[in-house]
């Protein structure tokens, strides 16, 4: 394979993708709605193409020697981030349908390349670029015995720019889940998008659960993570009141409500009882979001407090 621009690796990737789907024709489909996006979702689902490519131009492989288990497919979204009963955050990977024996440099040349591509699309080059160098360092020093190194600087530089753009859009209890250590957990960014990129979506289908969207989204404008904050508010609401907020028959019924409805509070519910969450979910569940209380390190870690205060 002597040509590596785009058009030829995209036809060869279609090649690819049809030979592996020619029993499922609609897996076909699919494969290219999840391969269009972005460069690094094409990246992500092209790993068959990627090694075709080594193999064609072994040059391009070139790396210390050593074999072992490998990803085969690695790509940022297989490393999972969570949080161990000591409070760390604990990476791990987390996919191996792809794994085999090869050699070890290669998991992480195509790690390397998910960051920098991951990077590019959150706008976060300079950090992407010194994570890279910290990811080659750390794999050198491995090879030569070298203890496991502290997470970077970089890294939590890379994750707080991540947070800072990323907007959920499906917060629902169905997405929450309560570790052991009793710490509630956002999951499934399914439908996530990045700040900067947000627009209506096509064909006026909603992304996200209607019960719980907040009324901009309803309304196919521009979300923001104050979106999230009123949806993660509806959830907490529900389960202090332990009943629906939106219990519209229908999706036109629910968005009424989601755009009309008057929020209870906490001394107009019958069934409330006295809990200084209920106004803390209250204030987030503003029709208008520059209502809702802004976003902020500083505010979001006082009210964990008093949350958790409130809770003991």
């Amino acid at each position: 394979m002597s040509d590596l621009g785009p058009f030829t690796l995209a036809a060869r990737q279609i090649e690819l993708d049809r030979a592996a789907t020619a029993q499922i024709p609609a897996l076909f489909d699919r494969k290219k709605v999840r391969l269009a996006p972005s460069p690094h979702t094409f990246f992500r689902g092209s790993a068959p193409l990627f090694h075709e490519i080594l193999a064609a131009r072994p040059d391009l492989a070139a790396g210390p020697a050593g074999d072992g288990w490998i990803v085969g497919d690695m790509h940022l979204e297989n490393v999972g981030a969570y949080r161990n009963g000591a409070d760390e955050v604990v990476f791990a990977l987390n996919d191996f349908d792809d794994g085999t024996i090869g050699p070890l440099h290669l998991d992480v040349l195509r790690l390397s390349t998910s960051v920098l591509l991951a990077g590019r699309g959150f706008r976060a080059g300079a950090q992407s670029i010194s994570l890279v160098e910290h990811v080659l360092g750390a794999y050198l020093d491995a090879l030569g015995g070298g203890a496991a190194p502290a997470v970077p600087d970089v890294v939590r530089d890379l994750v707080q720019c991540v947070k800072d753009r990323v907007v959920h859009r499906d917060v629902s209890p169905q997405n929450v889940l309560v570790g052991v250590d009793g710490t509630a957990r956002v999951i499934d960014f399914g439908v996530a998008k990045a700040i900067g990129k947000m627009h209506a979506t096509r064909d006026g289908q909603l992304k996200g659960k209607l019960a719980y969207m907040s009324p901009e989204q309803v309304h196919g404008r521009d979300v923001t993570r104050i979106s999230d904050v009123f949806s993660a508010a509806v959830v907490l609401w529900e389960a202090l009141m332990a009943e629906r907020l939106f219990d519209g028959k229908n999706p036109a019924e629910l968005i009424m409500q989601v755009l009309s409805r008057s929020i209870p509070r906490r001394h107009d519910h019958a069934r409330a009882r006295p809990d200084r969450r209920v106004p803390f979910a209250w204030r987030r569940l503003a029709h208008l979001r520059d209502r809702r209380p802004r976003v902020g390190g500083g505010i979001v870690t006082r009210q964990r407090v008093r949350m958790a205060e409130s809770v003991g």
